[in-house]
């Protein structure tokens, strides 16, 4: 965010928008709907592997809003950056290491003809 000393606030906008996006299942009636504990069953049958990174991307300031790419391919490519991670993974190569499964929610307009071609 380009933020020297982000606040509180800054923090909790960063972090309200993938638990939000996490969580709308539990709030919102629908067929394809699952909790959290349907994503770790049904995208990782091994419970030791059970590991959920989240990430958002883009994260962008109110300057790189008109400059950025902000279609589908860049959203998805920043997700799966260990730069949006919201943990730390030191020694993660995207080229070498593997994601067993992953998921991707998207906010806003998006086809999932486009979200399924881009993942």
């Amino acid at each position: 965010l380009d933020i020297v000393r982000p606040s509180y606030d800054d923090i909790n906008k960063l972090i309200a928008k993938p638990i939000s996006s996490m969580t709308a299942p539990l709030r919102f009636e629908g067929a394809l709907n699952v909790g959290l504990e349907g994503f770790q069953t049904n995208l990782v049958s091994f419970p030791r592997l059970h590991f959920m990174i989240n990430s958002c991307g883009p994260i962008l300031t109110e300057k790189k809003l008109t400059t950025e790419a902000r279609d589908v391919q860049s959203i998805t490519d920043r997700c799966f950056s260990a730069d949006n991670f919201f943990v730390s993974i030191p020694d993660f190569d995207r080229e070498k290491d593997k994601y067993m499964a992953a998921g991707a929610n998207y906010r806003g307009d998006v086809r999932a003809r486009d979200a399924n071609g881009t993942v």
